[in-house]
């Protein structure tokens, strides 16, 4: 399974041991002792009978954990795991996807863009695309006095325009585990003004699943951010 971010037309190589949702069917709910066997952080429990557990593994784990005579499948997932267990198709719609209009943008979580990001001094043409992608920038962040949409039309002081100028730089946002993140695909873009800080180490790491010292992800702590 591979999904690939790409940006100006050219894909971006993914992380070393990038993680993916997956549902494993088994005998049995997964034990803590089968968890720290692969080195599994936490489990979900999706379903109780037959058990179905959803887990964040990297390909390595999901094709050693698929070996083992007790997983009688190792699938991969949606985020979700009561999506019918599987992952979007290509034309799959997915609701509250932005820009929020099925008809102009089919998209899903899986399957999403060409989407242009708005930058400072870009000029772009009004009508009903750019609007259904950039109105609620324009209105909300862009520090144009008096702006509103209103049938369809963008109004400046009360007058229609048929182009805009941007006046600042907007960002899209992906999370650092984009199969299980609410990020700008739901959201929408991010004003540079409303980006107040900058992440460059971790600095706690918890496992939910243990106890006392033993929850504290140690070779995750102090680590650097690339």
């Amino acid at each position: 399974m591979h999904f690939f971010r790409i940006i100006n037309e050219e894909p971006i190589d993914n992380p070393e041991e990038m993680q993916y949702a997956y549902l494993v069917f088994s005998d049995n709910i997964l034990s803590q002792r089968v968890l720290d066997k692969f080195d599994i952080p936490e489990m979900q429990i999706a379903q109780n009978d037959p058990p179905v557990q959803l887990l964040y593994l990297t390909s390595d784990q999901a094709n050693a954990l698929s070996e083992e005579a007790y997983i009688k499948e190792v699938r991969p997932s949606s985020n979700n795991p009561f999506r019918n267990y599987k992952l979007y198709e290509k034309d799959e719609l997915d609701q509250g996807i932005f820009p929020n209009d099925p008809e102009l943008f089919p998209w899903n979580a899986d399957w999403y863009g060409p989407l242009k990001i708005p930058k400072e001094g870009e000029t772009i043409e009004i009508n009903r695309k750019s609007l259904v992608t950039y109105g609620e920038a324009i209105v909300k962040y862009d520090h144009t006095d008096n702006a509103k949409i209103e049938d369809g039309k963008l109004l400046i002081n009360g007058e229609s325009v048929s182009v805009y100028t941007f006046n600042q730089n907007y960002y899209f946002m992906m999370g650092d585990n984009r199969h299980n993140s609410l990020d700008s695909r739901y959201w929408g873009f991010v004003p540079e003004d409303h980006i107040v800080g900058k992440g460059f180490f971790i600095w706690l790491s918890l496992d939910a699943n243990k106890s006392l010292f033993s929850k504290v992800r140690w070779r995750r702590f102090l680590n650097l951010i690339d």
